[in-house]
């Protein structure tokens, strides 16, 4: 039996399956580092070896988890598919064999698992189904195990490290952390997920049994800094850590509480808006366009008075030449005595332009030959 100081690992009431589904398989050799990695070309036969081993036990223990109506088999088995999801994509390979790899053991596992069977075990894929079947496990787990650690609780922190490291290590990022809260439980109180898989310190109460998947709803809180840098923010409640402004998002929307009739959907609703991020000017820029903005207002200024002046001309011109206001100005200059010098050196040019006249008279030039 496998001892962690004086807590027996193998005697936890959460592990009563464990023993009997991983009998007689080779899921030690997958654990190993590097055993899945391209290069050794390993994979398919060890996965190959692994697979109908598996399916065997997962069978019978399943016979029994049906007949009390336990789902606790579902979360066994997708645990372990999940871990070895997850070794793949932290070995050492190209991402066409880790996928190759992923799909050979759901190709083994998809027609085992499901509606179609006696016993109802689901399987989904995106990464938010693997993060609320690690908190649903845990939730089981730690309740099923609270009282039998009592005094060990450093020694079982230790075990759940080993437990659960590898695909924390794959579900999230340095610049994130996630919440999650459980519909109808602890007044819908919000968890770390980290610091729930890793130390669980809550207490227990009756109808966590009824918990499912679909009274999960997971938020992932991202560092302001990292928002935006990337430039872009998702919708969601604002919050404040240790000083640090973080963005909130909600993964799933909240669901019907444990014991309630009704259907979860998967669909995230996430909505992103991307935000222009100011991009800086080049080095003299400014400069630049302050020089051309001071030429432009220095023309601008004498180019507007000269049409100004022009147009007031022209203006004044077409009331004389054209219109009753010329004839009266110069009834008014014949009148003025002071003025009959300039009428008298102005007739001829009046006479001569008159349209009446211009029939009847021809103008000679007065230049002397």
């Amino acid at each position: 039996m496998t001892q962690t100081g004086k807590l027996d690992i193998d005697e936890l009431p959460s592990n009563k399956y464990k023993s009997k589904l991983l009998e007689n398989t080779n899921f030690k050799q997958l654990e190993d580092e590097g055993a899945l990695n391209e290069r050794h070309a390993n994979g398919i036969p060890l996965l190959t070896e692994l697979n109908p081993k598996l399916t065997i036990n997962y069978h019978y223990i399943k016979r029994i988890c049906s007949e009390q109506n336990d789902h606790k088999c579902c979360r066994e088995i997708n645990y372990y598919l999940d871990l070895i999801r997850v070794l793949t994509e932290l070995s050492e390979s190209s991402e066409d064999y880790k996928g190759s790899l992923k799909q050979f053991v759901e190709d083994a596992w998809k027609l085992r698992l499901g509606k179609r069977t006696d016993y109802d075990c689901q399987r989904e894929l995106e990464e938010e189904s693997i993060h609320k079947r690690c908190i649903l496990k845990q939730l089981h787990d730690y309740c099923d195990d609270k009282d039998f650690i009592q005094g060990k609780e450093e020694k079982y922190y230790n075990y759940l490290e080993d437990k659960w490291n590898k695909i924390i290590k794959f579900t999230t990022s340095d610049n994130e952390n996630i919440n999650f809260k459980i519909e109808g439980w602890k007044s819908n109180k919000s968890f770390n997920y980290k610091n729930f898989l890793l130390k669980p310190q809550y207490d227990c109460t009756d109808n966590y049994k009824t918990i499912e998947l679909s009274h999960i709803s997971l938020f992932r809180e991202q560092l302001a800094s990292e928002v935006g840098k990337e430039g872009a923010v998702r919708d969601g409640d604002q919050d404040r850590t240790d000083g640090e402004s973080k963005q909130k998002v909600a993964l799933a929307g909240a669901s019907t509480g444990p014991g309630d009739d009704g259907t979860f959907s998967s669909d995230l609703g996430d909505t992103t808006h991307h935000l222009p991020t100011a991009q800086p000017e080049p080095e003299g820029a400014a400069d630049e366009s302050g020089e051309a903005q001071l030429g432009d207002s220095l023309w601008e200024t004498p180019l507007s008075a000269g049409f100004s002046v022009a147009g007031a001309v022209f203006f004044f011109f077409f009331l004389y030449k054209f219109s009753p206001v010329g004839s009266w100005i110069i009834s008014r200059i014949k009148k003025n005595p002071g003025g009959a010098m300039d009428i008298n050196a102005d007739e001829s040019f009046l006479f001569l332009n008159n349209p009446k006249h211009n029939d009847q008279y021809i103008s000679y030039n007065s230049i002397s030959h």
